[in-house]
């Protein structure tokens, strides 16, 4: 199954951070794209110039503009919520991902080219600097700034699993690339 137009058109539809006061909205599609844009500038980085691949590349990008496409159906589950669900649910795998494989099967493939790879942990790390980026711009109240200070701490606390687990990789640099996101939000 492919990944139809009217999917992908929906996804400037569905609004994110809609639990939260902020100044503007973020539809799904802006969220995508700066994934997708932050992927990139952390494979530049993070990755050894030696192991660039245009197939890597490729596999990021397409992954960091579908990761979140399962949005359209089930709009933005805030993250207590979601934390809650994973709980309650008995299963071995996740709830989220089951449910994002039979409602978008053509996704499946994505998924899994870069589960457990050092492409799926680039894209959670910019999944987390637009999230920062964009709170941190747009965010409305004292609420906004504990969100910017949780995933600044769960991105930091990330960087150094990721250091453990892949240690040619130059992670150090992610942490450069947030401190300029904090610093241009602040702008």
């Amino acid at each position: 199954m492919r990944i139809k137009v009217d999917d992908i058109l929906q996804m400037n539809h569905v609004d994110r951070w809609h639990t939260h006061r902020t100044h503007r909205t973020q539809n799904l599609s802006e969220h995508s794209a700066m994934v997708a844009i932050f992927s990139n500038l952390l494979y530049d980085r993070i990755v050894p110039e030696d192991q660039h691949s245009h197939e890597d590349r490729y596999t990021l990008m397409w992954y960091s503009l579908m990761h979140d496409l399962p949005e359209i159906a089930t709009s933005d589950i805030a993250s207590p919520a979601k934390k809650v669900l994973r709980e309650l649910y008995d299963g071995d795998e996740d709830p989220f991902e089951v449910l994002e494989d039979r409602l978008f099967p053509s996704i499946k493939k994505i998924k899994q080219a870069v589960s457990g790879t050092p492409l799926k942990a680039i894209n959670k790390l910019a999944d987390n600097l637009d999230a920062i980026a964009f709170i941190s711009k747009e965010g409305i109240g004292s609420t906004s700034k504990k969100i910017r200070e949780r995933v600044s701490t769960e991105f930091r606390s990330k960087l150094v699993e990721l250091a453990k687990q892949y240690p040619d990789y130059h992670w150090e640099k992610a942490e450069v690339i947030l401190a300029e996101t904090l610093k241009a939000a602040k702008k």
